[in-house]
């Protein structure tokens, strides 16, 4: 963990990515003395500006937890072809800058829509399923 006050911005840089689509997410520490307007900026190899989020650092990330770490999102993002991403922690804020660590995860394709006229049964026990009030379980049959 490395903390700033002004100075040079952090970067961080996965090269060799696969083309697909990325969600992009930050962790840090938390302390009241952190900065409220810490900006983050996703880009491509190239320099493209992909994405871009402005997060409170006094507040702990809550977009998701892996492996016992909280991670904020800073975007979801795709790489047309091969390359790198790069994600670059501005120097510029109103307090301490916290550059900890960068998550950078592969996110599925969704699968392909059924064909027309395709028939699809939920049951029960699959995940699709949610059974209101008043409802009880009986006799599988």
């Amino acid at each position: 963990r490395l903390g700033s006050v002004g100075g040079p911005a952090a970067t961080w840089t996965a090269a060799g990515l696969a083309a697909g689509t990325y969600r992009v997410s930050a962790t840090w520490t938390t302390h009241p003395n952190r900065a409220t307007d810490a900006a983050y900026t996703v880009t491509d190899g190239a320099g493209n500006t992909l994405a871009s989020r402005t997060v409170n650092q006094e507040l702990e990330p809550d977009d998701r937890t892996v492996d016992g770490a909280n991670w904020e999102d800073l975007g979801t993002v795709t790489l047309t072809a091969s390359g790198a991403l790069v994600v670059r922690l501005a120097a510029s804020a109103n307090e301490y800058l916290i550059a900890d660590a960068v998550r950078f995860e592969l996110v599925p394709p969704p699968p392909p829509p059924p064909p027309p006229g395709a028939v699809t049964i939920v049951n029960d026990s699959d995940p699709g399923f949610a059974a209101g009030a008043g409802w009880a379980a009986g006799p599988a049959g």
